[in-house]
């Protein structure tokens, strides 16, 4: 088709106005508002229309400032498809793993991937002795695979406890500055935290053998109950503040001379996680601008993409696979630099060589088969993305400004307003998940009825030969307190614990003692987003027999049979023995097998009367059961409690409540 015929073509037709479409669109929703109605929520932090011209999506020019980014990241896209645009790291979240040849053998089976060790979590420490942890890492690194150490909450803790390793060499040591701030320390001052970083650079400098990285951990956050606008804000604030406070004390690099990494988890909500970690790279590529930050060797910073474990389900696991899978799309989609994706049984820790080699298959599907590495920014181009990446940015520095604006990253989280800020958006996201506004498939929906889970893994024990001889010397412990308290030769102290047969555990206590540090009570439930639901029903599958809930019909079939159905659900996440009667049943009911709870289903009309009938029928009972009730809202709520109701099931009620308080009827207790 030449281009004269394409000209006639569009001036017949024309190209309709926004006010043209909107037009229509108000037509089709019968007079309604497209503004109003036609919305995309962004998270808790806004909203993003639905019907939008393309042009205001490329107004703010933020496609081709990612571009540009992207390209000082990958460099030029490849002309013929090559995997490996982002490395694959495994995370090892148990000792047991390294201790298992399956699992090492599939290491092997992926050249060039790293297995990233969760080594700081300061409940548990990965590796207790210098011993066990060099034969566990000798054991990865002579199979060719490469190490890297996440300090977690304990850096210092555990960058002694690394450097006092004789026999391995080549390790990557993950360190959030940012931690102590966030999470535990009430003490600890700003000059405190960067003259240890300070003294971990002075040691490691010329030192070939331990590479530490600056990484901000936005996961935390995502875990914490951060909104994804929030997760973005405070990761940036938190970067924004290491550089200040780097160049302020005179320190002589950015991120000990290597690239800074940010870590984000990554869940469900397939287009905005795109958007967040492309709103990431032009954020941080805005703050590198104004601060001067240049790549001396390679990009300044790196984006470690998390599948999200605050969503992952105990019961029904297996969906935790397709969980993984759409987190690690989307990931990699936004343009991640690294990808961990966690086994779908990792979270009770019984994770298997199963679980794992479908944890790293997915990554490499998507390396291998997707495509996904030949293209530069898959998403580019697409309207909704883009627009929602341009929200996102926008909101999140939004959040930037107003953290500067009270002095910083670090003073704000000291002044209580980022814990506020995480308080408040974690308590709307629990009553989100109480009221099943946000669902867990598996878990608070669509429950499986015949799954029960009774025993538990219990916490790791900790071999014989892993253990230490004797508990280090009180001396020893004197001196860390007074090099803590002294701001001076803290590592050569944490070494020389180690060297005198101190345990992690150990060293641990005795630094955060020497701190002062105060353990705050928590700010936020940092929890999965399932647990309340597992709870309750863990508690009824630990029962010798399981608790008879029998769901009665009474009045119009198709009412009792819709209310039936919404109740059943209901009672089967509990894990309840659910079972249903009709009307002419009444009077065999409980005279084979008791029954603790009785439900009545009916219309409006016949309600009343149907609990009345039940009362008589139960009344010369010595177990009375529980009397439930089905309402099509909750304006009955008052008057079918006179008549003897103790809880009422309505559409939107906070469904978590509502099963805490039935148990409880039931004398059932809730670990």
């Amino acid at each position: 088709m030449n281009d004269q015929r394409i000209e006639k073509l569009f001036s017949a037709f024309g190209i309709p106005s926004l006010e043209e479409w909107k037009e229509v669109a108000r037509q089709e929703l019968d007079g309604e508002d497209p503004d109003t109605c036609l919305i995309v929520p962004v998270d808790d932090d806004g909203f993003v229309p639905s019907l939008v011209r393309i042009e205001e999506t490329l107004s703010s020019g933020s496609t081709d400032v990612l571009r540009s980014v992207l390209l000082s990241l990958y460099g030029k896209p490849k002309p013929r498809w090559e995997p490996g645009r982002w490395c694959i790291r495994f995370p090892v979240t148990r000792t047991e793993c390294l201790r298992e040849e399956s699992y090492l053998d599939m290491l092997k089976e992926c050249p060039g991937s790293v297995a990233e060790i969760l080594a700081g979590i300061s409940t548990e420490p990965f590796f207790e002795t210098i011993d066990e942890a060099e034969r566990l890492i000798l054991r990865v690194q002579e199979s060719g695979i490469d190490v890297s150490i996440d300090a977690g909450d304990n850096p210092l803790p555990v960058m002694g406890f690394i450097r006092s390793l004789k026999r391995i060499a080549n390790i990557e040591v993950f360190i959030d500055p940012f931690r102590p701030f966030v999470l535990s320390v009430s003490e600890t001052d700003r000059e405190t935290v960067f003259i240890e970083l300070e003294e971990i650079r002075s040691a490691c400098t010329g030192d070939p053998l331990i590479k530490p990285i600056v990484s901000i951990d936005g996961s935390m956050y995502h875990r914490a109950g951060a909104s994804i606008v929030q997760e973005l804000g405070f990761t940036i604030a938190a970067g924004i503040d290491y550089i200040r406070s780097t160049r302020e004390m005179g320190f002589s690099s950015i991120g000990f001379g290597n690239p800074i990494r940010f870590t984000y988890a990554v869940g469900t909500k397939f287009l905005f996680e795109i958007a967040k970690l492309r709103a990431a790279r032009l954020l941080w590529a805005a703050v590198q601008s104004v601060y001067g930050v240049q790549p001396s060797n390679g990009p300044c910073f790196e984006i470690h993409a998390v599948t999200s474990p605050w969503n992952m389900t105990l019961y029904d696991r297996y969906t935790n696979i397709l969980r993984a899978t759409v987190e690690a799309l989307a990931a990699v989609i936004g343009g991640a630099s690294a990808l961990s994706v966690f086994p779908f049984d990792g979270i009770d820790g019984i994770d298997g060589a199963l679980s794992h080699r479908l944890a790293r298959n997915t990554s490499l599907i998507l390396d291998h088969e997707s495509g996904l590495s030949r293209i530069l920014d898959p998403a580019g181009g697409s309207y909704a993305i883009e627009l929602l990446t341009d929200r996102l940015a926008r909101s999140a520095w939004s959040i930037v400004r107003e953290l500067e604006m009270n002095g910083g990253f670090i003073e704000t989280c000291r002044a209580g307003i980022v814990t506020r800020m995480l308080r408040e958006s974690s308590e709307r996201r629990q009553e989100d998940i109480a009221c099943r506004r946000q669902v867990f498939v598996g878990t608070s929906k669509y429950p499986d009825k015949t799954e029960r889970i009774v025993v538990r893994r219990e916490k790791r024990e900790v071999p014989p030969e892993a253990r230490g001889s004797e508990s280090p010397a009180t001396t020893v412990i004197d001196e860390i307190h007074q090099a803590v308290r002294d701001r001076k030769n803290i590592l050569v102290s944490l070494e020389k614990a180690f060297a005198d047969g101190a345990t992690l555990s150990d060293v641990m206590i005795s630094y955060r003692r020497g701190l002062h540090a105060v353990e705050k009570a928590k700010p936020f439930p940092n929890k999965r987003g399932p647990e309340p639901f597992e709870r309750i029903r863990l508690a009824v599958d630990r029962l010798a027999e399981k608790p008879v809930a029998m769901i009665l019909h009474f009045g119009s079939p198709s009412v009792s049979h819709r209310h039936a159905e919404f109740v059943s659900e209901i009672l089967s996440i509990a894990g309840l023995d659910v079972r249903v009667a009709k009307e002419e049943n009444l009077e065999s009911i409980g005279q084979d097998s008791p029954v603790q709870i009785l439900v009545v289903c009916s219309d409006d009309d016949t309600l009343l009367s149907a609990v009345s009938r039940l009362q008589e029928r139960f009344a010369s009972h010595s177990l009375t059961p529980v009397l439930l009730a089905v309402s099509p809202s909750g304006d009955r709520i008052e008057t079918l409690r006179k008549a003897g109701v103790r809880l009422c099931f309505y559409p939107g009620m906070n469904v978590l409540n509502a099963l805490f308080y039935l148990l409880k009827e039931l004398s059932i207790p809730i670990e």
